[in-house]
């Protein structure tokens, strides 16, 4: 038998039925009126099985859901439980409960077609089966495929959009027929679930864009690379980590020579673009080990990871310094050019902040600056400068 209750539904849990009491001139309405009893009942139970399944919020949705799949199979006295997500023509399970030596398990993908929910949601509404031999799909693909005889389903919802359906199903022909109390059922945990799948949805989106906020308040927008707050939070998780102890690193610090030029001379969407390229160029000139943030206008702080000898920091500082000279934007048949000067320095990665190393290399910064454009100046912490300078013109 199909059925299809197309009835729009206001709230998920009806009003109570007023049902009028037997007296002695209503003697005939007796059965009626215990039968209402009995359905009303049954639907009192199911709905305080369902209260019971959906305060448990501490076992979380997918033990949730298979007690409200479970508490659908003695309901309906079927074997199967199924909530599916449909995509087009794909059905996929999201949980499923079953008997032992049946094969469903989430993430099981199906052709739609070939399911009894296609049925379901070309009826859009709950539809049952209780002996779909005896039924006008009897030659449904999914009789000859599964050979389920019983079956009862609803299409699931998110906002207008459907999801996939509840559905539950069993290997033997129903020895009743489905009643409005069944449907009654099968509505109330639809809706619980659509209201469920619905907030975890919303809760989801929310983490996703908290997660991007977080993501973008560590990192500088022009060049993409990492700011302030990035470099301090990677030096603080690989501190914890202990993935610097007993090491040395090498901090460079970059600043571009007469970048004021560039802006007054070709304009700040010209030299917003001379600051992209100079990223690209240091991160092109640096190991994957190493880190690069932005932290100011034309400024660059390089973290270097393991560097255990002054060769290894000048080798890489010289790299950045001579890819940086190289680079060029044309402009209107003009050409911007920018050089660089580096302050690099050696010191203990214990306890070191972005501030520690800015501080380690500022100076050096300085005097790669007053000795001349297109340089960089090394020291190592710990020996006096004079003895530790070494400056480098290329």
């Amino acid at each position: 038998m199909l059925w299809v209750d197309c009835r729009p539904r206001a709230a998920a849990f009806p009003e109570p039925v007023q049902d009028s009491v037997p007296t002695a001139d209503n003697l005939p309405s007796m059965a009626k009126f215990q039968t209402t009893q009995r359905a009303r009942t049954e639907s009192e139970f199911v709905i305080q099985r369902l209260y019971e399944i959906t305060s448990q919020y501490e076992a979380g949705f997918d033990a949730q859901l298979k007690a409200l799949l479970a508490l659908g199979c003695e309901r309906f006295g079927l074997d199967i439980g199924i909530l599916s997500k449909v995509s087009g023509d794909r059905y996929q399970i999201i949980q499923a409960v079953a008997p032992h030596g049946v094969a469903l398990v989430p993430g099981d993908a199906f052709t739609l077609g070939e399911t009894y929910c296609s049925v379901t949601l070309a009826a859009d509404g709950p539809t049952g089966f209780e002996h779909i031999a005896h039924s006008d799909i009897s030659s449904h693909p999914a009789y000859g495929a599964s050979g389920l005889e019983a079956y009862i389903g609803v299409p699931v919802r998110v906002g207008p959009v459907v999801y996939g359906t509840l559905n539950f199903s069993g290997s033997d022909p129903l020895p009743r027929k489905f009643r409005d109390v069944d449907i009654e059922c099968l509505m109330f945990m639809k809706s619980w679930l659509e209201g469920e799948i619905q907030r975890r949805d919303v809760e989801r989106r929310l983490a996703d864009a908290v997660q991007r906020y977080e993501e973008l308040s560590r990192i500088d927008p022009l060049t993409e690379t990492r700011n302030r707050r990035g470099l301090a939070e990677f030096l603080e998780r690989s501190s914890l980590r202990g993935l610097f102890e007993s090491q040395s690193m090498g901090v460079l610090l970059v600043d571009l020579d007469d970048f004021k030029a560039v802006n007054d001379g070709f304009g700040h969407s010209v030299g917003d673009l001379v600051i992209q390229q100079t990223a690209r160029s240091i991160e092109a000139s640096i190991r994957p080990s190493d880190v690069l943030g932005r932290v100011g206008g034309d400024e660059f702080l390089i973290l270097l990871p393991g560097c255990r000898s002054e060769s290894d920091c000048t080798e890489i500082a010289a790299r950045i310094r001579d890819t940086v000279a190289r680079q060029s934007i044309s402009v209107r048949r003009r050409v911007a050019q920018v050089t660089c000067s580096i302050g690099a320095a050696l010191i203990s990665s214990r306890s070191l902040s972005v501030s520690t190393a800015l501080t380690k290399v500022e100076s050096l910064l300085c005097e790669s600056k007053d000795a001349g454009n297109n340089r960089f100046v090394f020291g190592r912490s710990g020996k006096r400068r004079d003895e530790a300078l070494r400056a480098t013109q290329a």
